[in-house]
């Protein structure tokens, strides 16, 4: 059953029964207090997170007055120039399944619209959310609320099979270090920044940075670095936790053919091991890619980690913009203007059933938003900059083709705003926002031989014609067209 909750702004009284609420949570939701991901706070420590939360920390209560939970909300540039705006949120378990958790997203997310508006103009903005693997009730919220599918997960590891540690020999020519003096942290510290370049949830980095990453890794000598003369080929970064567990941070080959396919990976992580349980660690993990695209989880399989726990990532739009657009999600108060597009013969040429009638548009927008709710996939309604009139819209679209399910992208503009280069304009911006924040590799059109307007922008964006498509019910094939991740254009 439904209750009604209300929210306040965090106050340091509140730390007591937000911390109980956190611990108790913590139980339930199988919070592993030895993880490498997540972790159980101590009071003093939640304290001084969420006192650092600039007024973005919503405390939620029931009718009688009673604390049930707490959201916290903060947000950041990435590298591309993305805004992320990540909430987190914690319901008392005593009061699940009252509609607080539903309440307490929609308050977040409420807060971080206000937010988003004071930021600049011309960037795209997006919300995330995590949840694991032991968390299905958030998990199946957050799909609810248009999340969707995961755009990024990382899995924790443990280290729990010693047979399959191999014994590996240092190839001859290279040296391997077990400390590393500032000039050679200075040179790790930049080969690990280029590795995590153009990954997800990357942000610009800065001198402050190398700071904090000193200040983060004081101790070097559980190190491992192997060096080929003056020049560094990899390395292992990892310490020893106050619990006798140890924690991998860090696992890298530079990449460059002299050091790539020599085993220099392994080579690390078995020397790294042993010496950590030399020095007293009983358990010892670290954490990767889910999907193994790195290579890391199935070297660190073969040499005996197992899986823990997954982690994921999820993103939804709040806005794309360009230099003259704004892209956003549609919405059913979009039905009047978007007539002038899906009411509009000339517009609808080729779509199978025409210009709309009002009470279509209306079903069609329904559609789109329940669509977007369901998976994550975005149908945007494109607005101009300067006057905020909505002038078409560019969306992402599940389908199958051929028996195999595809991503399509397709989009319609009223006619008054043909030729000025928007359709090009926008769908380059959703295939790059399909790239960046929902990891999609693939993204086709299917696109009407006589439709050149559609088939000109497909070939400005690089997309590339793959083959002639027959789709049931036409009397002539489409032309499908593909973007993939090294195609797209930015």
């Amino acid at each position: 059953m439904n209750q009604q909750t209300n929210f306040r702004p965090y106050t340091p009284e509140d730390i007591g029964v937000i911390h109980g609420i956190t611990t108790r949570a913590a139980e339930v939701d199988g919070i592993d207090p030895r993880s490498t991901l997540e972790d159980i706070p101590t009071l003093e420590e939640l304290a001084e997170s969420l006192e650092q939360g600039n007024g973005d920390v919503l405390v939620g209560f029931d009718t009688n007055g009673n604390i049930i939970g707490y959201g916290q909300m903060r947000w950041w540039q990435e590298e591309d120039g993305t805004l992320v705006y990540l909430h987190t949120g914690t319901i008392d378990p005593e009061h699940r399944r009252k509609g607080h958790g539903s309440a307490l997203l929609g308050a977040l997310e409420a807060r971080i619209h206000e937010v988003a508006t004071t930021h600049g103009q011309n960037t795209t903005k997006v919300i995330g959310a995590n949840s694991s693997e032991t968390e299905p009730g958030k998990t199946a919220m957050l799909k609810r609320r248009g999340y969707g599918n995961p755009v990024h997960s990382m899995v924790e590891m443990e280290y729990v099979d010693p047979d399959k540690l191999p014994d590996v020999e240092l190839p001859e020519g290279f040296t391997l270090k077990t400390s590393a003096t500032l000039e050679e942290k200075r040179k790790i510290y930049e080969a690990n920044k280029k590795v995590y370049e153009g990954t997800f949830g990357i942000s610009p980095t800065s001198d402050e940075d190398f700071e904090e990453f000193l200040e983060d890794n004081p101790d070097s000598s559980t190190w491992r670095v192997v060096w080929q003369g003056d020049e560094l080929a990899g390395f292992v970064i990892s310490r020893h936790r106050d619990d006798r567990s140890a924690e991998i941070m860090e696992v890298t080959v530079v990449d460059d053919e002299r050091f790539r396919g020599k085993g220099l990976g392994k080579f690390l992580m078995t020397e790294s091991i042993r010496s950590l349980q030399t020095e007293g660690a009983e358990l010892i993990r670290l954490h990767t890619d889910a999907e193994g695209k790195m290579g890391g989880r199935q070297l660190y399989e073969n040499i005996g980690f197992i899986a823990r726990k997954e982690h994921a990532r999820y993103r939804k739009p709040i806005e794309i913009a360009t230099d003259r657009l704004k892209l956003r999600p549609i919405k059913k108060s979009d039905a009047e203007p978007m007539s002038d597009v899906l009411g509009n013969e000339a517009v609808m040429e080729f779509s199978d059933d025409g210009a709309l009638e009002d009470s279509q548009i209306n079903d069609w927008i329904s559609g789109k938003v329940e669509q977007f709710e369901a998976t994550g996939r975005p149908v945007m309604a494109v607005t101009d900059q300067e006057t905020g009139e909505v002038i078409g819209y560019c969306g992402l679209f599940d389908c199958e083709i051929e028996g195999v399910s595809e991503v399509e992208i397709g989009f319609r503009f009223a006619a008054n705003h043909w030729g000025k280069g928007y359709a090009t304009e926008a769908v380059t911006a959703l295939l790059d926002y399909a790239r960046q924040n929902l990891r999609l590799e693939r993204v086709v059109a299917m696109i009407d031989p006589s439709n050149e307007g559609s088939l000109g922008v497909a070939e400005k964006l690089g997309m590339k014609y793959e083959k002639d498509i027959m789709i049931p019910g036409y009397d002539h094939p489409d032309k499908l067209y593909v973007s993939t991740t090294r195609d797209i254009r930015s």
